[in-house]
């Protein structure tokens, strides 16, 4: 059938006199598409049967899959130490993934923000516009990261373009409207009010009038580590996750998220420690 394809493919080209340059992004768009097809992970929607469990095993599972991700974010790691009910529910109601095939766009500009993304695997990179050249020269982001946060606090439009560099990337979709539903609903919420409050300072100190700049792609470390303290002040937070953000914060002078710019820190080394940091 694949070999058919490309046959009728190729075909198509040929009759309606398509040239060789645009034959050939085509092409190997169709191919990167075929590698990209045998890298992605399995998802939850590929297992028909899935819905069938109960839903507390459902629950469980999502947050055994979503939360080691999270909590590469201050602000979820606080919020799981504070209340991991709100956090398992978060992660059951509020997440999906999905594969973000090689030549997509997981963003465009004009396009309003729903909700914030983490890559788990792959390559993104940040453009200006729609010319495919710019790709290769672009910025690129490193896996682990979060982008879009600030849909999570306030209503923003996308003022780049966010696409694959060389392959699919893998990501994690917290959308906004489910998680403020789960955020009022739980003891958290004062907390998560706090750090939206603070967030939008210091978003509307870097990006002005919000009308310049792409908040997209903004995350600071060390501001996230400083806006989650100021937010559960007073709070309880368990000896273990004040390790853990400290050296989230401690591997990583920058705070970036760039892969060309100083990196977060070991993520291998710090995965253990993540998992170390949920059988507590």
């Amino acid at each position: 059938e694949q070999l058919r394809q490309d046959l009728l493919l190729r075909r198509y080209l040929h009759e309606n006199q398509i040239s060789l340059e645009l034959g050939n992004r085509v092409l190997g768009f169709f191919r990167r598409k075929q590698v990209g097809e045998m890298r992605v992970r399995i998802h939850e929607t590929a297992i028909k049967d899935f819905n069938l469990l109960p839903e507390s095993v459902r629950k469980a599972l999502h947050a055994q899959v979503f939360t080691p991700h999270l909590l590469f974010h201050p602000f979820f790691a606080y919020f799981h130490d504070c209340d991991q009910e709100a956090m398992d529910m978060v992660c059951h109601l509020s997440i999906q993934e999905h594969t973000v095939l090689s030549g997509h766009d997981l963003y465009n500009r004009g396009k309003e923000a729903t909700g914030m993304s983490v890559s788990m695997a792959g390559t993104l990179c940040v453009v200006s516009s729609n010319n495919e050249s710019l790709v290769e020269d672009s910025k690129k982001l490193k896996v682990g990261s979060f982008i879009c946060e600030c849909a999570l606090w306030l209503r923003w439009t996308h003022r780049q373009r966010v696409t694959t560099f060389d392959g699919p990337v893998e990501i994690l979709v917290l959308d906004s409207a489910r998680f403020s539903q789960v955020c009022q609903q739980t003891a958290t919420f004062a907390h998560c009010s706090a750090y939206a409050k603070g967030y939008l300072e210091k978003f509307s100190s870097v990006f002005g009038d919000l009308e310049f700049g792409d908040g997209s792609v903004w995350f600071n470390l060390q501001t996230a580590v400083e806006l989650t303290e100021v937010a559960f002040e007073g709070t309880p937070i368990s000896a273990s996750t004040r390790h853990h953000v400290r050296n989230l914060a401690g591997n990583s002078r920058s705070g970036s998220q760039w892969i060309n710019e100083e990196p977060l820190g070991p993520l291998a080394r710090t995965r253990k420690k993540v998992k170390k940091l949920l059988r507590c």
